[in-house]
């Protein structure tokens, strides 16, 4: 089931709330964007010991709730049976890249970007946020040279490949 972060989450990740979360919960939080299911969440930070507890501490903290789906009318039901090519008859091209070919990148490089940066501790806070902010494929690519000058290029290798579509 995929959750969202409340409103009171981006307060809490604004103001590192310590009483709050513990590292491993506030790393898990930053991970939920409506899109990853609790299971994925959990695979992507079992490193850092999340427990199904601390997600459900989230979600009665009032950080996480669950993704409202949109309300059913016959529109959204046609559009959802509908592929997606037959939507747009010609590939939308930003630069190089198809829209759809950065989406692809950015889901391969997003939990790599956010797993770095979760390393830093507290002087990776900022571009941890930096990283959930980012708009989608471009953000992160803006991103890549502070990513690889905080843990190195060597670390940050992975990321770069994502970005560039050779991921290993």
């Amino acid at each position: 089931m995929p959750y969202v972060k409340t409103a009171l989450a981006a307060e809490a990740l604004r103001q590192r709330s310590g009483g709050i979360l513990a590292q491993r919960q506030r790393t898990a939080l930053i991970l939920f964007d409506g899109k990853r299911s609790v299971d994925e969440v959990l695979r992507q930070t079992a490193g850092l010991g999340v427990q199904p507890d601390d997600i459900t501490h989230l979600v009665k903290s009032g950080l996480l709730q669950e993704e409202k789906p949109e309300p059913a009318n016959s529109k959204s039901r046609a559009t959802s049976e509908t592929p997606k090519i037959s939507e747009s008859p010609a590939p939308q091209m930003n630069g190089e890249l198809t829209i759809d070919e950065q989406q692809r990148r950015y889901k391969t490089a997003y939990p790599l970007a956010t797993q770095l940066t979760a390393t830093l501790g507290l002087r990776g806070f900022k571009l941890n946020l930096a990283v959930e902010r980012a708009e989608g494929y471009a953000g992160l690519r803006e991103l890549l040279p502070k990513i690889e000058a905080a843990v190195g290029p060597e670390r940050a290798t992975d990321l770069r490949a994502a970005l560039d579509g050779a991921a290993r």
